[in-house]
């Protein structure tokens, strides 16, 4: 398949960089494949290369980079005949990871060899498409502080959860459903369409890119002491199993805050306003996953 690799060149160090560069034209080579390399280091460039490989006929394009990045080259070839490729290369790598799609940039380039496309579920916020979550509430702050923080990995990650969790306080939501409408005390409320943020932190541990809902994951509240439990839950696929969680699946909703405020999408900060409104858009996005791969 003819293949067009967009690279964040933000992403990692200028050594890391040609290395990388280096590994994917040796594997794509080996593969026989035509493929071109371009690095995109903003939103016109990467809507450039979008139209590029329109033009020229790219069977797929490829995301290198972390969750950030296949947020922004997924979300303009939804409804296209264009594949998505990941090759993770982020810290946290959760949409890829969903996908069983190994984060080892070479392993995952080796499963192109023998890989298929499916189509998946893709969402709307307010209108905007992300792929895997959206969320508000605590984990939407510790995105803010992430991002401002000047370090990545998931050490950073939880050191500023744990720095964030101290002045943290829960807000009040109302969720539509349908003809329901919910009242929650919450800490949080992610917005699913995959299960996890990355690194394995699975939020919505039952979430299926292809069963036409998505998953909205309350945490309503977490103690000091009941921290580590919730913790060890979210990292081993027992979150939905919390005593201060509910999951509700809906094709399409709406939560209400008192306020505009933080939001998160497919890990990137934002602001959303007071109202917010979603959907799942079935079946509208082709990606490229491994053979072996059969549930997700």
């Amino acid at each position: 398949m003819k293949t067009l690799f967009i690279l964040n060149p933000r992403a990692g160090k200028p050594r890391d960089r040609r290395l990388l560069e280096e590994t994917i034209s040796s594997i794509a080579g080996s593969m026989g494949r035509s493929f071109e390399i371009l690095s995109s280091s903003s939103v016109a460039e990467t809507d450039q290369y979008i139209e590029y490989a329109r033009q020229e006929s790219f069977e797929v394009v490829c995301a290198v980079g972390g969750d950030g990045s296949v947020h922004e080259i997924g979300k303009r070839l939804i409804g296209s005949d264009i594949a998505l490729a990941i090759l993770p290369t982020g810290s946290g790598n959760g949409i890829a990871r969903h996908l069983g799609i190994p984060c080892d940039p070479a392993a995952a380039l080796e499963t192109f060899r023998q890989a298929r496309i499916e189509r998946i579920d893709t969402g709307l916020v307010n209108g905007d498409p992300f792929l895997g979550i959206f969320g508000i509430g605590f984990d939407a702050t510790v995105a803010h502080r992430f991002a401002d923080a000047g370090r990545r990995g998931l050490a950073s990650y939880v050191q500023e959860g744990a720095l964030a969790w101290w002045s943290y306080a829960r807000e009040t939501y109302r969720l539509e459903i349908g003809e329901e409408t919910e009242e929650h005390e919450a800490l949080l409320i992610a917005v699913a369409n995959s299960g996890q943020y990355g690194n394995e932190a699975r939020v919505a541990p039952l979430a299926s890119l292809q069963d036409g809902t998505l998953d909205i994951a309350i945490l309503r509240d977490a103690s000091i002491l009941g921290a580590p439990l919730l913790l060890w839950q979210l990292f081993t696929g027992r979150f939905n199993q919390a005593s201060a969680v509910s999951i509700r699946r809906a094709r399409q909703g709406r939560i209400i805050r008192s306020k505009e405020g933080p939001a998160h999408v497919d890990g990137e900060p934002r602001d959303l306003p007071a109202e917010i409104e979603f959907e799942v858009r079935e079946s509208s996005l082709d990606v490229l996953v491994p053979a072996d791969v059969r549930k997700f």
